[in-house]
Order: structure tokens, then C-alpha cells, then sequence
């Protein structure tokens, strides 16, 4: 569907309060097949378009929730505090969200753990078998980095090649939402 929108926030440069925006929406049972089959939509949208150089960027929820309660962070308003620091990382830099994240109470020894469970940048099999291997104990953490796997295998089965990566902090606080 392509319909008008609107945001309820103050217009700022570049986001409008009324705009259109297009919505692809799966109704049936919920399997990662959905979400590659909206990935593989979106890719033909924009490759319409003329646009080929371009890559989804994707994490999981579920292994950044394990993350947060393997650093010991478990009070809801801590881990959404910690979330939002997190999704300012490529904004403010690492220094940044230490800082944001270290003024609103988290103390430094549990964001330094939090920092230890969370990969660097590489290749997304690198980067999920080390998910993997520190969040052995945690079940939803694991079923994150099944879900993660499954999307990569079916979007290489795909025309998605290489155009899907595994970001460890991209980071979207539900309130965003």
C-alpha cells in the first residue's frame, strides 16, 4: 500500500510531519521466508527505480535483548535507555554513547561487559558465530541468531546476493516505532 502519513514530532530539516510512505505487510504465519520475500520486493522497487547500489543492513531484537540481560542490564527502563544510546552510535561515535549511556546511570563496568558481547564489524558469519558463542546460555539470544542465519541463507538462495549485511548495532528503540 502507498498512502499519506503522519509523524507526531516537530518538522525538522528532512522529516515532515505529513509525507507518503509505502508499506509492505505479510498476513499469514510468520516465518523468515516474510521477511526475505519483503526484502526481495523492496530490492526490485528500488532496482525499478535505477537504484543498484544499495544493501540492507539488518539485526535481530531478540539478541540485543539476550545482550542487554548477559551485562546484567535487566530493568526495562535501563535497557531502553542503554537501546537509545546504542542507536545514536553512528551519530555521536563510541565516546558518545559512553557518555550517554554512563550519565543516565548504567555504571561502567556493566557497560563494558554490555560492549564485550557486541561483535565488531566483519562478515555476517563471523559476527553471528560470536554472538553465538556468548550468549550460549540465553535461548531467545540463540533463536535471534537463528532467525539471522536463516535470512542470510534464503537471501543468498536469492537475486539478494550480498545486499543483506549483519550490523551488531543497529539499534531501533520500540518507542521509535
Amino acid at each position: 500500500q502507498i498512502g499519506k502519513v503522519w509523524r507526531y514530532e516537530a518538522p525538522q530539516s528532512n522529516r515532515y510531519r505529513e509525507f507518503y510512505q509505502a508499506d509492505i505487510v505479510i498476513i499469514g504465519p510468520y516465518t523468515m521466508d516474510c521477511e526475505v520475500e519483503i526484502l526481495t520486493v523492496v530490492a526490485h522497487v528500488l532496482r525499478d527505480f535505477g537504484i543498484d547500489d544499495f544493501r540492507f543492513i539488518l539485526n535481530n531484537r531478540k539478541i540485543l535483548q539476550a545482550q542487554l540481560r548477559t551485562a546484567g542490564i535487566t530493568d526495562d527502563e535501563a535497557q531502553a535507555t542503554v537501546l537509545r544510546g546504542l542507536d545514536k552510535f553512528e551519530k555521536i561515535g563510541p565516546e558518545g554513547v559512553q557518555e550517554y549511556i554512563l550519565k543516565r546511570g548504567v555504571d561502567p563496568q556493566t557497560y563494558e561487559r554490555l560492549m564485550g558481547l557486541i561483535p565488531e564489524e566483519g562478515p555476517a558469519g563471523t559476527i553471528l558465530d560470536t554472538v553465538e558463542a556468548s550468549l550460549a546460555g540465553d535461548e531467545c539470544g540463540l533463536e535471534g541468531v537463528r532467525e539471522l542465519r536463516d535470512i542470510l541463507h534464503l537471501a543468498e538462495q536469492s537475486d539478494l546476493g550480498g545486499q543483506v549485511q549483519i550490523t551488531p548495532l543497529l539499534v531501533r528503540g520500540l518507542d521509535y516505532y
